[in-house]
């Protein structure tokens, strides 16, 4: 699980991530599933999120609302 740029585009997995207006990624159901996944089996959470390029306490609100 790697964030990369393709085309300036965000890219998770081979999935694009698409970036809002605001700035903002609007990440899809499936990265948000595998990350909680992760943590839930004893990943770090800051590692989750510095792979994919998305902030700390978004993944860890990801594994709250699970």
């Amino acid at each position: 699980m790697s964030g990369e740029e393709h085309n300036g585009d965000h890219v998770v997995r081979g999935i694009p991530i698409q970036c809002h207006a605001s700035g903002r990624y609007l990440w899809p159901d499936a990265i948000k599933a595998k990350s909680v996944e992760r943590i839930l089996g004893g990943d770090k959470g800051v590692a989750i999120a510095l792979e994919i390029g998305a902030n700390q306490s978004l993944v860890a609100r990801w594994v709250a609302d699970h």
